[in-house]
Formats: structure tokens, C-alpha cells, sequence
């Protein structure tokens, strides 16, 4: 018995041994850890051409375009006189147009841009020498329009239809909300819901503002009961709601969609659908 504890007290305290061998390598290394990821994750790498990147947008230049101009400056670590230097700016549809930039003083570049808020932006810095290139992105963003615009959700509360195949007629109730805040100097000008059937409006209802507990927060509600429509295959129909604040942008939300696949009528809704805008 003396030699079977003797023997498990040996194989305890090398396992912790072992454990404790672990966590004194993991304390040990933890600092170094972090610094590579750090460094590698957040921060530019060793190997970048950049330094000293800004920019950033004025304010709304054509409200109906909703254009702003895009304010670029950067400096590279090595000026090589004999090297171009372009900036590829990518479209929406995925078409670059390749500009050169010169130096607004001995050490920095600039680049101006009227752009579009509303679309996605990016940017790379092309540098080229004896017909090599290097490429470095500088901007990669994707909702621009979030300077300018405020926070909004969409719930949908409650959703029912029915579909008679014999009359075509579709019937729906349903009833949602929607919470817009905006810290700036910034409101709802009207909160719609729209019903559409092959891109064609079928009705616009406008939402009742409600009362709010936060004075930042703007509260509209809407709600349709037995609304009645005639459609078929391959016609869809398309539930939204759409809200224009004071600066004149669009806010769209999709929250169901009536359409037929193979044959059979299909109702398909978002209760927390997303952001998109006009």
C-alpha cells in the first residue's frame, strides 16, 4: 500500500511540475505575445511606404448627389525623385482610375477627390520605378455616409398573411417601429411604409411619431391591418420603410418580400433587417 501511495504522490507532483512548468513559460512569453500581435494586427508594418496618413471629407457639396470632397495627404518614408507615384481610386463598379499625385512641399502629398457618400471608397498608393510596382492601400471604407447621417433601427413587431391561389389575392397585417438618434443638429423629415409590387408603388403609409424617453431618440410606429393585393407568378412584392432625415438622406430597410419560387408562393421577413440608403 506504502509503495502504490509512493508512487501516485511521484506521478502528482509531476504533473504539477509539468502544469507549473506551463504557466511560468506562458508568463514568461505572455508580454511578447502581445506585442507581436499588437504590432502585427493594429499597427503598420515595418515594411510600409507610409507615414503621417490623414484624411478625411468636407461637408455635403450637392445634396441631391450627396457628393463631398475627399481631403488626402501622406508622406513616404523614402522620396525617390525617379519613382511615380499614383493613387488608384476604385469605383463601384469595380473599374481603378489611376491618378498621379505630386508633393504639396518638399515631404508630403496630396489628393482631392469629389466623391460619392454614398458609395464605398478605396484607395491605394501605386508607387512605380523602372516599370515595378508596389501597392499599399491607404482607405478602405464602406459607409462614408455615416459622417453625415444619424443612427437608426427597424423592428418589425408582428407579421401574418395569407395567400388565396385561387384568387391570387395576398392579405397581410403587420405593425413596426423604428428608432432614429442623431447627436448633431439633425431629424426625421418622414417615415413611410411602402409597399411595392414589381418596382411599382401600391401604397406609401406614412408612421405616427411616438413619445420617447431619451430626447436624442426619435420614434415612429406603423401599422397595417388586411392590406390586400392581387399577384401571380412571377410578379414579387416588396415591404419597406423608408425614412428621410432634415439633410435629405434616405434610409431604407426591406423587411419582407412576397414572391413565388418554383411555382410556389413564398413569404420570406427580416424582424431586424438591415441598413441600406439612397
Amino acid at each position: 500500500m506504502n509503495a502504490y501511495l509512493l508512487v501516485a504522490m511521484n506521478r502528482v507532483e509531476k504533473i504539477t511540475t509539468t502544469n507549473s512548468n506551463r504557466l511560468q513559460y506562458l508568463e514568461d512569453n505572455l508580454e511578447k505575445a502581445v506585442y507581436e500581435v499588437v504590432s502585427k494586427e493594429n499597427f503598420p508594418h515595418e515594411n510600409s511606404m507610409v507615414e503621417d496618413l490623414s484624411w478625411g471629407l468636407s461637408d455635403i457639396l450637392d445634396a441631391q448627389k450627396k457628393t463631398s470632397q475627399l481631403n488626402l495627404q501622406f508622406k513616404l518614408k523614402n522620396i525617390d525623385t525617379s519613382s511615380n507615384v499614383f493613387v488608384s481610386v476604385e469605383t463601384v463598379e469595380g473599374l481603378e482610375e489611376l491618378v498621379e499625385v505630386q508633393l504639396l512641399n518638399e515631404t508630403t502629398y496630396a489628393f482631392e477627390k469629389i466623391i460619392s457618400v454614398l458609395e464605398p471608397l478605396r484607395i491605394d498608393l501605386v508607387v512605380e520605378k523602372y516599370g515595378e510596382k508596389r501597392i499599399e492601400n491607404l482607405v478602405d471604407e464602406t459607409m462614408l455616409y455615416r459622417k453625415f447621417t444619424g443612427d437608426s433601427t427597424m423592428n418589425l413587431l408582428d407579421f401574418s398573411y395569407k395567400y388565396n391561389e385561387t384568387t391570387h389575392e395576398l392579405n397581410t397585417s403587420f405593425s413596426s417601429q423604428v428608432i432614429f438618434s442623431a447627436l448633431m443638429d439633425l431629424s426625421v423629415v418622414k417615415a413611410d411604409i411602402v409597399i411595392e409590387k414589381d418596382g411599382l408603388v401600391l401604397s406609401r403609409l406614412p408612421m405616427e411619431k411616438t413619445k420617447s424617453a431619451a430626447p436624442e431618440n426619435q420614434i415612429y410606429e406603423g401599422k397595417v391591418t388586411n392590406f390586400k393585393v392581387l399577384t401571380q407568378d412571377p410578379e414579387i412584392v416588396d415591404f419597406t420603410i423608408l425614412i428621410e432625415d432634415s439633410k435629405g438622406f434616405v434610409y431604407r430597410y426591406n423587411f419582407a418580400k412576397f414572391r413565388f419560387i418554383s411555382g410556389e408562393a413564398v413569404m420570406q421577413t427580416n424582424y431586424l433587417p438591415e441598413l441600406s440608403m439612397k
